[in-house]
């Protein structure tokens, strides 16, 4: 089981504005170099989507993957593409498959969805913590291999002493 801090959310007054269950994971294909980027628990995404930026920074761009369908989410729908075999390393443990690639400048982090990240592993949101917090561990029955390789080091080991696992979000908002 691994224990993650939530990630504070502040405006340009380092004002709080809220906290999200941002983490470190290393996307590789084939066995290649591992680029490390960061994701976020969603529970409400049915599955795995990318941003376009990191299907391109593992060689394959955009507009040569094939068209899925057009997704939807809170107020905006987007294309989306598929990246097969993708190998999406979380601490010990890896989850290789095809997913979601989301059209250029539309997402900016990975959204790990229900349909494929969260057959592996349950996520237990504590909100109610200062700050929040949030427990990973295998599911019952399917655990995933484990990483071969570096970990990207994201967080310090599960337990009281636990540190965000990436620094705060600063986001524009209002100033006065």
């Amino acid at each position: 089981m691994v224990r993650e801090l939530a990630v504070p959310v502040y405006d340009k007054q380092r004002r709080l504005l809220g906290y999200t269950p941002r983490v470190g994971v290393a996307f590789s294909l084939n066995g290649g170099e591992p680029i490390r980027r960061l994701a976020i628990f969603d529970s409400g995404a049915d599955d795995t989507t990318i941003p376009a930026e990191v299907a391109r920074d593992l060689g394959h761009p955009f507009e040569d993957l094939p068209f899925v369908h057009k997704a939807t989410g809170v107020g905006s729908s987007f294309d989306c593409h598929c990246l097969q075999g993708l190998t999406i390393g979380y601490h010990d443990w890896a989850v290789v498959g095809d997913v979601l690639v989301a059209e250029p400048g539309v997402l900016d982090v990975t959204l790990l969805g229900r349909a494929d990240f969260f057959s592996h592993f349950s996520v237990q949101f504590c909100w109610y913590a200062k700050p929040p917090e949030y427990y990973v561990l295998p599911a019952d029955g399917a655990a995933p291999p484990p990483v071969t390789g570096e970990y990207p080091g994201n967080i310090d080991p599960p337990g009281p002493t636990a540190t965000p696992s990436v620094p705060p979000i600063i986001v524009a908002g209002p100033t006065g």
